[in-house]
This record gives structure tokens, C-alpha cells and sequence, in this order.
């Protein structure tokens, strides 16, 4: 901007007159003189072109009607932004919660370094030991984690970036809200965040503050939409933008990025929001008092989000949960092997027997229905919920043939022992040409349920 004869003087405070400063060149006519916004409303229909010569009474600025009002804007949003952060921290001198929960987080992190995690790459099983948001977990009882899995971090550097963006949003929503007000948006969001990762994938163990840090953002927003009469122009447009520019640029890379969970991200920014709308102050009263009812709505919606905790833990507590059913059936067939395992050892003893002349058929016969057979019955009748989920709306189709294969497999055991049974009463070659197509089989099962183990492997990035 061209202006030789001065600067852009600070814009007017809040009760000061508006000055009749401006004068524009429109052709041979010079205009004025005007007020800022005069000029600003006159730019806007047209009577003072953008690029209008334009300068103040007196010399001290000239330069195009567009230049002018540009830095004019420029410099009325940097006097707002000024004005808004005195008074937050006229009313929050220190903001003690935003380090106090800083603190925390690095604390835990050592914790966790000096007992031997890695700090740059720690394990799935470091993060459950020292508190990571884990659904298996969780349903057994340790619903604690739905609030420590913001304190756990996976590695330094992620770390680093939570709590780089802890310090620099808590230092202004602490002071916007007051530290109790910020404490619990941030544990509720925290809360919030980790509810919706749970209700989106609940097999993944995650960890991290930065859906609570989103909440911040959320509160942040929630404040100035409801008070937005209240908050000058100026500083509403850059908390709004910058809040906006944050939650985009991090939804766009936690979608680009794998291993990023957006949706305790969004769930942050979702409870945050409705936390802020809630505990928003009048920040230019005098003491900037809530009303009694505010207080109410924050403990009705944290009153919601624990019922829709404890609703989405009872439906994962469901053996028939198609959320969890990956998970059972990787217990399902640690089961299967074990009692394959065991049967075949059983039977190897029988049969050595019975070959050695110790053991008659009928006695054979008798252990494998009452050693073998139960084991496997058993096992079906205990994870017959799961093999329910197959029929269920919404089962996928690769979980819906995993757990065809492993029910398959079960009654193919079942028949197998039954036909063996019945050889040692009855040896015939009908019953031990039953016997090899069980086994033949039993076999293409296992074949089939090794490929689709493979394939998945192969299918993880």
C-alpha cells in the first residue's frame, strides 16, 4: 500500500464517535468528508470504485479506496483481538488447568518410559497396560479408560503435538470459560470423543488428548456462536476462522493418514460444542456470571453421554454383537484348536490302547463319547449367540462366512467323533469310508480358513 504521508491510525474504541475523515476521487468530483464505514458502505454499492483515490483530512494517508479499508480492517481486528485478550486475562490471570493437565499428560508419559514403553513407537500392549482406550477391556469392566485413554500417547511425537495444541488453545478457552468450566469441557470431551470411537471401532485400542483438544475447539466455537452479539466483529471472524481452518486441516489429514482416529476427533469437537454452548459467559459483565440454568444443561449432557456410555458398553457386552464378533471369533478358534488339540491327544491314547489289546471297542467307544464328544458339544452350545450373528442385519459378508467355516467345522468334528465311535463297536468299510470324507473335509476347512486369515494380513496397510 502506497502511503507516503502516514500510517492507518488505530480505530476508534468502543464508545468513540465516528470521524468524518475520508474523502475519495471519483472523476473530477472528490467526495467527502466521510466516516470509515461511510466509505466502506459506499465501496460496497458501487457510487466509489475499489481503486477510487482516497486519503484522510490532512494528508496523512492516500492511497485506493480498496488499500484503505483493507488495512482498516486489518487494524480493527488486531485492536478487537487486543481488547478481547486483556479482559480474558483481566478475568483469568493464570491458566493453571491448561498446565495442570499438561503436566499430567507429560508425567504419564514418563511413567510409562522410565518402566520400559518405547517413546517412539510403543506396542499394542504397552498402551492397554498403561491405560489406552480398549473396547474388550472396557465391557469387562474397566469403563476407567473411557477418561485415561486421553492421557496415554503414542510416542513422543505425538505427544508433543497434543500438548503444543493443549497450550496454545487451553491458555485462551481457559481463560474464556474459568479453569472449573474448562476442566470439565475438557474431561467431558475426552469422554465424548473416546464414547464415539467406541460406538465407530471399537476393536481398535487408541490413545491420545486430541479428541478432548478438538473439544477445546468445539467449546471455543460453541462460545462465540452463542455470544456472538456480545463479541466484536473483528474477533468473532478470526476465532471462527481459525477455529474452522483447525478442524479442517485436521479432518482432511486424519482422512489422507492412517492410524488417525477422527472419530474420537469429531466426537471431541461434537461435546466440546454442545459443553461451550452450554458454560458460554457474558465475558464484558461485571462479575460475568452463568445463570443457574447453564449449569443444569452441562450436567444433563454429561448425564448423556454416560448413558450413552453405558448403552453402547451393554450392546458390546452382547455375545451377539456383530461389533465385537471379529474379536469372539479370534477367541472362537483359539477355543477350536485347544479342544482339536486336546481330542486328538485323547484319541491317540485310546487307540494305542485299544491296538495293544488293553481296551476293548465298546470301551474305546465309551471314552471318545464321554471325553471327546462333550467337549465339542459344549463348545457349540457356548457360541451358538455368535453363530446368530451370520443371520443378523448388517453382518458383513467376510464375517458372515468366517463364522460358516468355524459352525461347519464344529459339526464336521461332531460327526467325525460320532462316526469313530461307532467303528470301534462296528468296524466296517462303510464307517471308515465315512470317516476319511470327514476328515478329507475337516481338512479343506482348515485350508479355507488359513487363506482368508492370509488374505487379511495382506489386506492391512
Amino acid at each position: 500500500m502506497n502511503s507516503p504521508n502516514g500510517t492507518i491510525p488505530q480505530p476508534p474504541g468502543r464508545e468513540s464517535p465516528p470521524q468524518y475523515e475520508w474523502r475519495a476521487r471519483v472523476g473530477d468530483d472528490v467526495l467527502g468528508p466521510m466516516s470509515i464505514e461511510d466509505l466502506r458502505q459506499r465501496v460496497r454499492d458501487g457510487s466509489i470504485p475499489f481503486h477510487a483515490e482516497t486519503w484522510q483530512e490532512g494528508g496523512q494517508v492516500r492511497a485506493t479506496a480498496g488499500e484503505i479499508l483493507e488495512a482498516y480492517t486489518r487494524a480493527r481486528e488486531a485492536y478487537q483481538s487486543s481488547e478481547f485478550l486483556q479482559r480474558i486475562h483481566h478475568l483469568v490471570p493464570s491458566a493453571r488447568f491448561t498446565n495442570l493437565l499438561t503436566g499430567a499428560c507429560c508425567l504419564w508419559f514418563f511413567v510409562t518410559f522410565i518402566n520400559g514403553v518405547s517413546p517412539i513407537s510403543p506396542t499394542v500392549a504397552d498402551l492397554v497396560r498403561w491405560g489406552g482406550m480398549s473396547a474388550q477391556h472396557i465391557i469387562e469392566g474397566q469403563t476407567w479408560r473411557l477418561l485415561s485413554g486421553a492421557f496415554v500417547h503414542v510416542g513422543i511425537i505425538h505427544l508433543f503435538f497434543n500438548m503444543w495444541c493443549l497450550r496454545n488453545l487451553g491458555q485462551i478457552v481457559e481463560r474464556m470459560f474459568g479453569g472449573a468450566a474448562f476442566l470439565f469441557i475438557y474431561l467431558v470431551a475426552a469422554l465424548g470423543g473416546n464414547l464415539c470411537g467406541l460406538w465407530w471401532h471399537p476393536l481398535i485400542v487408541s490413545a491420545g488428548a486430541s479428541g478432548a483438544v478438538f473439544g477445546l475447539i468445539g467449546a471455543m466455537l460453541g462460545f462465540i456462536l452463542v455470544r456472538r452479539g456480545e463479541i466484536k466483529a473483528g474477533i468473532f471472524s478470526r476465532l471462527l476462522k481459525s477455529g474452522l481452518t483447525f478442524v479442517g486441516y485436521n479432518v482432511i489429514f486424519g482422512l489422507m493418514v492412517p492410524n488417525i482416529d477422527n472419530a474420537a476427533h469429531l466426537g471431541g469437537l461434537a461435546t466440546g460444542f454442545l459443553a461451550g454452548a452450554c458454560l458460554s459467559r457474558p465475558l464484558f459483565a461485571d462479575p460475568p456470571r452463568r445463570p443457574p440454568w447453564q449449569y443444569g444443561l452441562a450436567l444433563l449432557l454429561c448425564a448423556a453421554i454416560v448413558a450413552a456410555s453405558a448403552a453402547r458398553i451393554v450392546s458390546l457386552r452382547s455375545p451377539a454383537s456383530v461389533a465385537m464378533a471379529p474379536l469372539r471369533i479370534h477367541e472362537y478358534s483359539v477355543d477350536l484348536h485347544s479342544v482339536a488339540q486336546h481330542s486328538e491327544q485323547k484319541w491317540q491314547q485310546a487307540e494305542a490302547t485299544h491296538r495293544n489289546g488293553f481296551m476293548t471297542g465298546a470301551e474305546a467307544a465309551a471314552l471318545i463319547l464321554r471325553e471327546i464328544v462333550p467337549d465339542w458339544q459344549n463348545l457349540r452350545r457356548d457360541y451358538a449367540p455368535l453363530a446368530a450373528v451370520r443371520s443378523k442385519k448388517g453382518c458383513p459378508a467376510d464375517l458372515a462366512k468366517e463364522l460358516g467355516i468355524l459352525d461347519e467345522y464344529v459339526e464336521t468334528q461332531l460327526a467325525l467323533w460320532d462316526a469313530t465311535a461307532r467303528y470301534y463297536l462296528k468296524p466296517d468299510e462303510q464307517l471308515s469310508t465315512e470317516r476319511d470324507a470327514l476328515l478329507q473335509r475337516l481338512a479343506r476347512l482348515v485350508r479355507r480358513w488359513e487363506r482368508i486369515q492370509r488374505d487379511r494380513l495382506q489386506q492391512r496397510p
